[in-house]
Protein backbone atom coordinates (compact mmCIF):
# COMPACT_ATOMS: atom_id res chain seq x y z
CA UNK A 1 0.00 0.00 0.00
CA UNK A 2 1.41 3.41 -0.93
CA UNK A 3 2.06 5.98 1.78
CA UNK A 4 -0.45 8.34 0.14
CA UNK A 5 -3.13 5.68 0.48
CA UNK A 6 -2.03 5.08 4.05
CA UNK A 7 -2.37 8.80 4.74
CA UNK A 8 -5.88 8.90 3.26
CA UNK A 9 -6.98 5.85 5.25
CA UNK A 10 -5.59 7.25 8.51
CA UNK A 11 -7.24 10.62 7.96
CA UNK A 12 -10.60 9.09 6.99
CA UNK A 13 -10.67 6.89 10.08
CA UNK A 14 -9.52 9.71 12.36
CA UNK A 15 -12.11 12.12 10.98
CA UNK A 16 -14.95 9.66 11.57
CA UNK A 17 -13.82 9.10 15.16
CA UNK A 18 -13.26 12.82 15.76
CA UNK A 19 -16.69 13.69 14.35
CA UNK A 20 -18.34 11.15 16.65
CA UNK A 21 -16.47 12.68 19.59
CA UNK A 22 -17.72 16.13 18.57
CA UNK A 23 -21.24 14.74 18.39
CA UNK A 24 -20.82 13.41 21.93
CA UNK A 25 -19.24 16.51 23.50
CA UNK A 26 -21.24 19.06 21.48
CA UNK A 27 -18.25 21.41 21.67
CA UNK A 28 -19.64 23.66 18.96
CA UNK A 29 -17.17 26.54 19.06
CA UNK A 30 -14.01 27.63 17.30
CA UNK A 31 -12.04 25.69 19.90
CA UNK A 32 -14.17 22.66 19.05
CA UNK A 33 -13.22 23.06 15.39
CA UNK A 34 -9.53 23.18 16.34
CA UNK A 35 -9.94 19.94 18.33
CA UNK A 36 -11.73 18.24 15.44
CA UNK A 37 -8.91 19.17 13.08
CA UNK A 38 -6.15 18.20 15.53
CA UNK A 39 -7.74 14.80 16.14
CA UNK A 40 -8.17 14.23 12.40
CA UNK A 41 -4.52 14.90 11.55
CA UNK A 42 -2.86 13.60 14.71
CA UNK A 43 0.54 12.01 14.17
CA UNK A 44 1.83 8.70 15.51
CA UNK A 45 5.47 7.58 15.91
CA UNK A 46 4.61 4.32 14.15
CA UNK A 47 3.62 6.03 10.90
CA UNK A 48 6.08 6.25 7.96
CA UNK A 49 8.11 9.46 7.94
CA UNK A 50 6.48 10.96 4.86
CA UNK A 51 2.99 10.19 6.24
CA UNK A 52 3.95 11.91 9.51
CA UNK A 53 5.32 14.88 7.59
CA UNK A 54 2.09 15.22 5.62
CA UNK A 55 0.00 14.97 8.80
CA UNK A 56 2.06 17.74 10.40
CA UNK A 57 1.65 19.94 7.33
CA UNK A 58 -2.12 19.41 7.26
CA UNK A 59 -2.33 19.82 11.03
CA UNK A 60 -0.69 23.26 11.14
CA UNK A 61 -2.89 26.08 12.40
CA UNK A 62 -2.39 29.34 10.51
CA UNK A 63 -1.48 32.43 12.52
CA UNK A 64 -1.98 36.17 12.13
CA UNK A 65 1.54 36.63 13.48
CA UNK A 66 2.99 34.71 10.53
CA UNK A 67 3.23 37.08 7.56
CA UNK A 68 3.38 34.13 5.17
CA UNK A 69 -0.21 33.37 6.19
CA UNK A 70 -1.44 36.81 5.10
CA UNK A 71 -1.31 36.00 1.40
CA UNK A 72 -3.14 32.66 1.61
CA UNK A 73 -4.89 32.14 -1.71
CA UNK A 74 -5.73 29.58 -4.36
CA UNK A 75 -6.28 29.72 -8.12
CA UNK A 76 -9.02 27.13 -8.39
CA UNK A 77 -10.04 25.47 -11.70
CA UNK A 78 -13.82 25.30 -12.21
CA UNK A 79 -15.32 23.10 -14.90
CA UNK A 80 -16.79 25.01 -17.87
CA UNK A 81 -15.59 28.28 -16.36
CA UNK A 82 -11.83 28.54 -16.05
CA UNK A 83 -9.75 29.50 -13.03
CA UNK A 84 -11.14 31.35 -10.04
CA UNK A 85 -8.91 33.28 -7.64
CA UNK A 86 -9.79 32.80 -3.99
CA UNK A 87 -8.26 34.80 -1.14
CA UNK A 88 -8.63 33.73 2.46
CA UNK A 89 -8.41 35.61 5.76
CA UNK A 90 -5.15 36.67 7.36
CA UNK A 91 -6.34 35.03 10.61
CA UNK A 92 -6.89 38.32 12.42
CA UNK A 93 -8.61 38.22 15.84
CA UNK A 94 -11.63 39.83 14.19
CA UNK A 95 -11.81 37.03 11.61
CA UNK A 96 -11.74 34.39 14.35
CA UNK A 97 -14.36 36.23 16.43
CA UNK A 98 -16.64 36.50 13.40
CA UNK A 99 -16.37 32.76 12.75
CA UNK A 100 -16.97 31.91 16.41
CA UNK A 101 -20.03 34.18 16.48
CA UNK A 102 -21.45 32.49 13.36
CA UNK A 103 -20.94 29.07 14.97
CA UNK A 104 -22.62 30.27 18.17
CA UNK A 105 -25.77 31.26 16.26
CA UNK A 106 -26.02 27.65 15.07
CA UNK A 107 -25.78 26.07 18.51
CA UNK A 108 -28.91 24.02 19.37
CA UNK A 109 -30.07 26.42 22.08
CA UNK A 110 -29.93 29.31 19.59
CA UNK A 111 -31.60 27.39 16.74
CA UNK A 112 -34.52 26.22 18.86
CA UNK A 113 -37.83 27.45 17.51
CA UNK A 114 -36.38 28.69 14.21
CA UNK A 115 -37.84 27.72 10.85
CA UNK A 116 -35.91 25.34 8.60
CA UNK A 117 -35.14 28.24 6.27
CA UNK A 118 -33.69 30.30 9.12
CA UNK A 119 -31.64 27.35 10.34
CA UNK A 120 -30.19 26.77 6.86
CA UNK A 121 -29.34 30.46 6.55
CA UNK A 122 -27.39 30.35 9.83
CA UNK A 123 -25.59 27.15 8.76
CA UNK A 124 -24.66 28.64 5.38
CA UNK A 125 -23.25 31.72 7.13
CA UNK A 126 -21.23 29.57 9.52
CA UNK A 127 -19.78 27.58 6.62
CA UNK A 128 -18.98 30.82 4.79
CA UNK A 129 -17.08 32.23 7.78
CA UNK A 130 -15.14 29.00 8.40
CA UNK A 131 -14.24 28.67 4.73
CA UNK A 132 -13.00 32.28 4.58
CA UNK A 133 -11.11 31.91 7.86
CA UNK A 134 -9.33 28.83 6.44
CA UNK A 135 -7.62 28.11 9.73
CA UNK A 136 -5.35 25.26 8.73
CA UNK A 137 -2.40 24.45 6.53
CA UNK A 138 -4.57 21.95 4.68
CA UNK A 139 -7.61 19.74 5.16
CA UNK A 140 -9.94 22.70 5.74
CA UNK A 141 -12.73 21.50 3.45
CA UNK A 142 -13.28 18.04 4.90
CA UNK A 143 -13.04 19.25 8.50
CA UNK A 144 -15.37 22.20 7.90
CA UNK A 145 -17.96 19.91 6.30
CA UNK A 146 -17.77 17.44 9.19
CA UNK A 147 -18.07 20.24 11.75
CA UNK A 148 -21.04 21.88 10.04
CA UNK A 149 -22.72 18.49 9.58
CA UNK A 150 -22.57 17.69 13.30
CA UNK A 151 -23.58 21.24 14.19
CA UNK A 152 -26.61 20.88 11.91
CA UNK A 153 -27.56 17.43 13.24
CA UNK A 154 -27.61 18.79 16.79
CA UNK A 155 -30.42 21.11 15.68
CA UNK A 156 -32.35 18.51 13.70
CA UNK A 157 -30.95 19.27 10.23
CA UNK A 158 -29.34 16.59 8.05
CA UNK A 159 -26.88 17.84 5.42
CA UNK A 160 -25.97 15.39 2.66
CA UNK A 161 -22.90 16.79 0.90
CA UNK A 162 -23.10 13.97 -1.66
CA UNK A 163 -26.15 15.65 -3.17
CA UNK A 164 -24.19 18.59 -4.58
CA UNK A 165 -21.67 18.55 -7.40
CA UNK A 166 -18.09 19.64 -6.94
CA UNK A 167 -18.54 22.38 -9.55
CA UNK A 168 -21.54 23.96 -7.84
CA UNK A 169 -19.84 23.74 -4.46
CA UNK A 170 -16.76 25.49 -5.84
CA UNK A 171 -18.88 28.22 -7.43
CA UNK A 172 -20.87 28.83 -4.24
CA UNK A 173 -17.74 28.89 -2.12
CA UNK A 174 -15.77 31.17 -4.44
CA UNK A 175 -18.61 33.69 -4.62
CA UNK A 176 -18.78 33.78 -0.83
CA UNK A 177 -15.00 33.96 -0.49
CA UNK A 178 -14.75 36.89 -2.91
CA UNK A 179 -17.52 38.75 -1.05
CA UNK A 180 -15.82 38.15 2.31
CA UNK A 181 -12.35 39.13 1.13
CA UNK A 182 -13.60 42.32 -0.54
CA UNK A 183 -15.60 43.20 2.57
CA UNK A 184 -12.99 42.46 5.23
CA UNK A 185 -9.67 43.11 3.45
CA UNK A 186 -10.53 45.75 0.84
CA UNK A 187 -7.76 48.22 1.73
CA UNK A 188 -5.15 45.49 2.00
CA UNK A 189 -6.13 43.79 -1.26
CA UNK A 190 -6.08 47.11 -3.12
CA UNK A 191 -2.32 47.20 -2.47
CA UNK A 192 -1.61 43.58 -3.44
CA UNK A 193 -0.50 42.67 -6.95
CA UNK A 194 -0.30 39.40 -8.84
CA UNK A 195 2.92 38.51 -10.72
CA UNK A 196 1.35 39.82 -13.94
CA UNK A 197 0.83 43.23 -12.33
CA UNK A 198 -2.94 43.05 -11.85
CA UNK A 199 -4.39 44.22 -8.55
CA UNK A 200 -5.92 41.47 -6.44
CA UNK A 201 -9.08 43.40 -5.53
CA UNK A 202 -9.81 44.06 -9.21
CA UNK A 203 -9.38 40.37 -10.05
CA UNK A 204 -11.77 39.36 -7.26
CA UNK A 205 -14.39 41.89 -8.36
CA UNK A 206 -14.16 40.70 -11.96
CA UNK A 207 -14.31 37.07 -10.89
CA UNK A 208 -17.35 37.67 -8.69
CA UNK A 209 -19.14 39.46 -11.53
CA UNK A 210 -18.41 36.64 -13.98
CA UNK A 211 -19.48 33.92 -11.55
CA UNK A 212 -22.75 35.74 -10.84
CA UNK A 213 -23.44 36.10 -14.54
CA UNK A 214 -22.69 32.45 -15.39
CA UNK A 215 -24.17 30.91 -12.22
CA UNK A 216 -26.80 33.42 -11.02
CA UNK A 217 -28.71 30.97 -8.80
CA UNK A 218 -25.76 29.29 -7.10
CA UNK A 219 -25.02 30.57 -3.59
CA UNK A 220 -23.97 28.92 -0.36
CA UNK A 221 -27.49 29.33 0.99
CA UNK A 222 -29.03 27.73 -2.11
CA UNK A 223 -26.54 24.85 -1.85
CA UNK A 224 -27.26 24.23 1.83
CA UNK A 225 -31.00 24.46 1.14
CA UNK A 226 -30.74 21.94 -1.69
CA UNK A 227 -28.92 19.33 0.36
CA UNK A 228 -30.58 19.76 3.76
CA UNK A 229 -33.64 18.21 5.34
CA UNK A 230 -35.32 18.15 8.70
CA UNK A 231 -34.51 15.08 10.79
CA UNK A 232 -37.61 13.43 12.22
CA UNK A 233 -37.41 11.81 15.67
CA UNK A 234 -37.31 8.32 14.18
CA UNK A 235 -34.40 9.33 11.96
CA UNK A 236 -32.67 10.92 14.95
CA UNK A 237 -32.86 7.56 16.73
CA UNK A 238 -31.32 5.91 13.68
CA UNK A 239 -28.43 8.39 13.74
CA UNK A 240 -27.86 7.55 17.41
CA UNK A 241 -27.98 3.86 16.58
CA UNK A 242 -25.50 4.29 13.73
CA UNK A 243 -23.01 6.11 15.94
CA UNK A 244 -23.33 3.46 18.64
CA UNK A 245 -22.84 0.59 16.21
CA UNK A 246 -19.80 2.06 14.48
CA UNK A 247 -18.19 2.95 17.80
CA UNK A 248 -18.80 -0.56 19.11
CA UNK A 249 -17.43 -2.16 15.94
CA UNK A 250 -14.34 0.03 16.05
CA UNK A 251 -13.60 -1.04 19.62
CA UNK A 252 -14.16 -4.73 18.91
CA UNK A 253 -12.79 -5.11 15.38
CA UNK A 254 -9.60 -6.91 16.48
CA UNK A 255 -11.29 -9.31 18.87
CA UNK A 256 -12.20 -12.91 18.15
CA UNK A 257 -15.89 -12.17 18.37
CA UNK A 258 -15.62 -9.99 15.29
CA UNK A 259 -13.16 -12.21 13.44
CA UNK A 260 -15.33 -15.30 13.83
CA UNK A 261 -18.21 -13.69 11.97
CA UNK A 262 -17.63 -13.34 8.24
CA UNK A 263 -17.94 -9.66 7.47
CA UNK A 264 -17.55 -8.54 3.89
CA UNK A 265 -16.63 -4.99 3.03
CA UNK A 266 -16.13 -3.50 -0.39
CA UNK A 267 -12.65 -2.07 -0.35
CA UNK A 268 -12.41 1.24 -2.21
CA UNK A 269 -8.63 1.06 -1.99
CA UNK A 270 -8.46 -2.17 -3.98
CA UNK A 271 -10.71 -3.95 -6.46
CA UNK A 272 -11.75 -7.04 -4.48
CA UNK A 273 -13.87 -7.26 -1.33
CA UNK A 274 -11.96 -8.09 1.84
CA UNK A 275 -13.42 -10.96 3.89
CA UNK A 276 -12.80 -11.07 7.63
CA UNK A 277 -12.76 -14.60 9.09
CA UNK A 278 -10.83 -16.18 11.92
CA UNK A 279 -9.33 -18.66 9.45
CA UNK A 280 -8.01 -16.20 6.88
CA UNK A 281 -5.66 -13.87 8.69
CA UNK A 282 -3.31 -13.57 5.78
CA UNK A 283 -0.62 -10.95 5.48
CA UNK A 284 -2.63 -9.23 2.77
CA UNK A 285 -5.71 -9.13 5.00
CA UNK A 286 -3.72 -7.58 7.82
CA UNK A 287 -2.26 -4.97 5.47
CA UNK A 288 -5.70 -4.06 4.15
CA UNK A 289 -7.57 -4.27 7.45
CA UNK A 290 -7.54 -0.52 8.02
CA UNK A 291 -8.68 0.17 4.46
CA UNK A 292 -11.48 -2.36 4.72
CA UNK A 293 -12.62 -1.07 8.09
CA UNK A 294 -12.73 2.51 6.91
CA UNK A 295 -15.05 1.57 4.09
CA UNK A 296 -16.95 -0.93 6.22
CA UNK A 297 -17.77 1.79 8.74
CA UNK A 298 -19.14 3.95 5.93
CA UNK A 299 -21.29 1.07 4.71
CA UNK A 300 -22.50 0.36 8.24
CA UNK A 301 -23.60 3.97 8.67
CA UNK A 302 -25.86 3.70 5.64
CA UNK A 303 -26.98 0.11 6.00
CA UNK A 304 -27.90 0.41 9.65
CA UNK A 305 -30.76 2.65 8.58
CA UNK A 306 -32.21 -0.39 6.81
CA UNK A 307 -31.85 -2.80 9.75
CA UNK A 308 -34.97 -4.39 11.16
CA UNK A 309 -36.70 -2.53 13.97
CA UNK A 310 -35.75 -5.12 16.60
CA UNK A 311 -32.03 -4.66 15.97
CA UNK A 312 -32.39 -0.88 15.87
CA UNK A 313 -34.24 -0.98 19.19
CA UNK A 314 -31.43 -3.01 20.78
CA UNK A 315 -28.80 -0.56 19.58
CA UNK A 316 -30.77 2.47 20.76
CA UNK A 317 -31.33 0.78 24.13
CA UNK A 318 -27.60 0.12 24.40
CA UNK A 319 -26.52 3.67 23.60
CA UNK A 320 -29.14 5.09 25.98
CA UNK A 321 -28.10 2.80 28.85
CA UNK A 322 -26.17 4.32 31.79
CA UNK A 323 -22.52 4.91 30.92
CA UNK A 324 -22.60 2.89 27.68
CA UNK A 325 -18.94 3.64 26.99
CA UNK A 326 -17.83 1.33 29.82
CA UNK A 327 -20.48 -1.35 29.49
CA UNK A 328 -19.67 -4.49 27.50
CA UNK A 329 -21.45 -4.72 24.18
CA UNK A 330 -24.01 -7.58 24.30
CA UNK A 331 -22.90 -10.49 22.10
CA UNK A 332 -26.37 -10.91 20.61
CA UNK A 333 -26.16 -7.31 19.41
CA UNK A 334 -23.11 -8.15 17.28
CA UNK A 335 -24.86 -11.27 16.03
CA UNK A 336 -27.87 -9.22 14.95
CA UNK A 337 -25.65 -6.62 13.29
CA UNK A 338 -23.66 -9.34 11.51
CA UNK A 339 -26.78 -11.06 10.19
CA UNK A 340 -28.29 -7.81 8.97
CA UNK A 341 -25.07 -6.69 7.29
CA UNK A 342 -24.57 -10.04 5.58
CA UNK A 343 -28.16 -10.05 4.29
CA UNK A 344 -28.00 -6.47 3.07
CA UNK A 345 -24.65 -6.90 1.33
CA UNK A 346 -25.95 -9.99 -0.47
CA UNK A 347 -29.02 -8.06 -1.55
CA UNK A 348 -26.95 -5.16 -2.87
CA UNK A 349 -24.64 -7.47 -4.82
CA UNK A 350 -27.24 -9.89 -6.25
CA UNK A 351 -29.94 -7.36 -7.08
CA UNK A 352 -27.46 -4.59 -7.97
CA UNK A 353 -29.64 -1.97 -6.33
CA UNK A 354 -28.41 1.35 -4.97
CA UNK A 355 -27.44 1.44 -1.33
CA UNK A 356 -30.18 2.97 0.85
CA UNK A 357 -29.97 6.60 1.81
CA UNK A 358 -31.53 8.41 4.73
CA UNK A 359 -35.26 8.59 4.03
CA UNK A 360 -35.95 12.30 4.03
CA UNK A 361 -37.19 14.89 1.60
CA UNK A 362 -34.53 17.08 0.05
CA UNK A 363 -35.03 20.24 -1.91
CA UNK A 364 -34.46 20.16 -5.63
CA UNK A 365 -30.83 20.29 -6.63
CA UNK A 366 -29.62 23.47 -8.22
CA UNK A 367 -30.86 24.01 -11.77
CA UNK A 368 -32.71 20.66 -11.49
CA UNK A 369 -29.62 18.78 -12.62
CA UNK A 370 -28.39 15.43 -11.42
CA UNK A 371 -25.50 15.82 -8.96
CA UNK A 372 -22.12 14.94 -10.38
CA UNK A 373 -20.18 12.03 -8.83
CA UNK A 374 -18.62 12.73 -5.46
CA UNK A 375 -14.85 13.33 -5.31
CA UNK A 376 -12.43 10.42 -5.35
CA UNK A 377 -11.98 9.20 -1.77
CA UNK A 378 -8.36 8.38 -2.60
CA UNK A 379 -7.41 11.95 -3.48
CA UNK A 380 -5.17 13.75 -0.97
CA UNK A 381 -7.73 16.46 -0.20
CA UNK A 382 -11.25 15.76 -1.51
CA UNK A 383 -13.23 18.95 -1.99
Amino acid sequence: MSNQKSFNIIVSKNLMAAARELQRTKDFSYQGLLKLHANTFQDNPEYPQDVSAQLRMYGRVRSHDNEDDHGWSKNRPIENYGHSLTVYSNMSPQDIDRADAAINLCRPENMQGLSMDAKMEHLATAYKELDYLHSFGDGNSRVNRAFISKLAEASGVKIDWNQISQTKMYVARDKALAESALSHRSAELACMQMPDGRWVDEILKENLTNLNQQFPDVTLKSVVKAISAEIKQEQQNKLIATTAAVTAIEKQIDKEMMMENTLTAKNFIGTQPVVYTSASRTTELQQNREAAFTDYAQHIRTMLLDFNNETQAKIVAYVNSPKPSIQPVPENLFEDIGKNVETLLQRYETEQIPEPRMEFETNKTLNNTTPEPTPDVNSPDPW
